[in-house]
């Protein structure tokens, strides 16, 4: 959703849709393999890749950035999260954050907004939100309408889960029990 990111954050401007990521000059995946959009996401570039699994380091900062509001070191918290800002928000509207931002409560929206921008499209987010509503001061419902029907998550529902597979249940029925049959 929109009101999760920043103002200005290039993902709102500059990545509303795959093409859009370019500036429309060319399709990328007729850009590098000839193929249509669908195409490259099957087969890539044969050459180039992304870190699919593993840290970024982008994620480091958003990590010292945490640690430093847990310290309430805010004014570091907002330096590391600068470092990101600014290759992301459009510098007409870019002000830092450091020197800015004196309460945790600010510290915290920020961090939010600017991991927000850095996990979009991975399961990043949603481990993120799922992790900060076990930490007191970071806790959140997280609202948002689909298809004009209103959803809402609390941080104790029992919807913050991954099921296990069920070939991995089966296999092991001794040792790894169904995760979310409390759920129904």
């Amino acid at each position: 959703s929109q009101a999760f990111f920043e103002e200005g954050h290039a993902c709102l401007s500059k990545m509303t849709t795959f093409n859009h990521m370019f500036d429309f000059l060319m399709d990328y995946a007729q850009m590098s393999l000839g193929l249509p959009y669908g195409q490259y996401l099957v087969d890539y570039d044969q050459i180039s890749g992304w870190n699919q699994t593993g840290i970024k380091s982008t994620y480091m900062y958003l990590i010292l950035a945490e640690c430093a509001i847990h310290a309430n070191q805010y004014d570091a918290a907002m330096g590391y999260l600068d470092q990101l800002r600014e290759k992301r928000i459009d510098p007409s509207v870019y002000a830092p954050l450091k020197g800015n931002v004196s309460t945790k409560e600010d510290a915290i929206l920020n961090l939010k907004k600017t991991s927000h921008g850095e996990c979009i499209y991975s399961i990043y987010n949603f481990i993120q939100k799922k992790r900060w509503n076990e930490l007191a001061d970071f806790k959140q419902s997280w609202h948002r309408d689909l298809l004009g029907q209103p959803f809402s998550i609390e941080p104790g529902s029992k919807l913050w889960v991954f099921p296990f597979p069920m070939n991995a249940v089966v296999n092991n029925s001794n040792f790894l029990p169904h995760n979310y049959e409390s759920l129904q």
